[in-house]
């Protein structure tokens, strides 16, 4: 018989069946809260079978594979993941909620997100350095979803951290934040996968955040404003990047199905993205974000003065 699970994820109630071979996977799910008697949304089925895949329905997501109960192998913890939260923010806009691609932590007091805007590769690493500098607090990594309807971000604490080799590095030598292959998820060429809880207080869920679009460039640190016409190109990235890997993997630098990393990221066009949003009409949904988020470019020349930039906002 299989497992079944009825948690809730993000804004939306999920029934969870994996496969009885599978019992490791249901801690995966575990650190989600349970829920009782609201109604379900969405589906999520995890099978055995010969072959990897990942395929949806509106309303239904099947993840299929030989030998996913081995969640000590990244591709397979982080695979389920991305698949389970992509699906979740396609069916979470009509509740006007959207998964951003950003990473989470807090500065001194304030909750601050690091975001993709197409050019800002720093993300993670700017979580990890606000928090580890200031508060030790975090949010999340790569998948925080925005609640439009009480200005809150929520994170998970089954969303591993990904240190890639050269974060893990200067993380280590900074810090002193180091991981052992046993005590975290490791591959070879990807890194390390920790768990958020090991290093810092973690917070589920904070309102009225500020985001920052981090770029390395030669020259004095700069902080500024985005004007509104900005906010909404970044934005946009932000916030169909997770669907547009989902509708098509072989944007994802870590692919699930062929078990593969990259170190190059994927380029899509302003069609890619117009298809997106008109598809699953989150237009509106953008400039409502836009109108409720404090938007910043930062510009500094290393990591070490992420800190200082922060201190100059308004």
């Amino acid at each position: 018989m299989n497992n079944q699970l009825k948690k809730i994820i993000g804004p939306l109630v999920v029934k969870v069946i994996i496969d009885p071979e599978f019992r490791k996977l249901l801690g995966v799910f575990n650190s989600f809260p349970n829920a009782v008697k609201e109604k379900i949304d969405v589906r999520v089925i995890i099978k055995k079978a010969n072959t990897r895949s990942v395929s949806h329905t509106k309303n239904t997501l099947i993840i299929q594979g030989a030998d996913l109960d081995k969640i000590q192998d990244p591709y397979n913890y982080i695979g389920i993941q991305q698949a389970v939260f992509r699906f979740i923010a396609l069916n979470s806009i009509k509740k006007k909620t959207l998964l951003l691609h950003a990473s989470a932590s807090f500065y001194k007091t304030t909750p601050v997100l690091f975001g993709d805007d197409g050019a800002s590769r720093a993300k993670t690493l700017s979580s990890l350095i606000v928090a580890l500098s200031s508060s030790h607090q975090y949010i999340g990594d790569e998948f925080c979803f925005y609640n439009l309807n009480d200005n809150s971000v929520t994170g998970f604490a089954s969303a591993l951290v990904h240190l890639r080799p050269e974060v893990s590095k200067y993380l280590a030598y900074k810090y002193g934040l180091k991981s052992k292959k046993g005590e975290a998820l490791y591959e070879k060429k990807s890194g390390y996968f920790i768990k958020p809880q090991k290093y810092f207080k973690l917070r589920k869920k904070v309102k009225f955040p500020t985001m920052c679009f981090v770029h390395f460039k030669k020259g004095k640190i700069k902080v500024r404003k985005l004007s509104k016409q900005e906010k909404n190109h970044h934005l946009t990235i932000c916030v169909t990047a997770h669907i547009l890997k989902f509708l098509h993997p072989h944007l994802d630098r870590m692919q699930f199905i062929n078990k593969q990393d990259s170190d190059k990221n994927a380029t899509f066009s302003k069609s890619d993205l117009k298809k997106i949003i008109d598809g699953y009409k989150m237009q509106k949904n953008i400039e409502q974000l836009s109108t409720q988020l404090k938007c910043y470019s930062i510009s500094i020349n290393n990591p070490s003065q992420l800190t200082s930039a922060l201190d100059l906002f308004d």
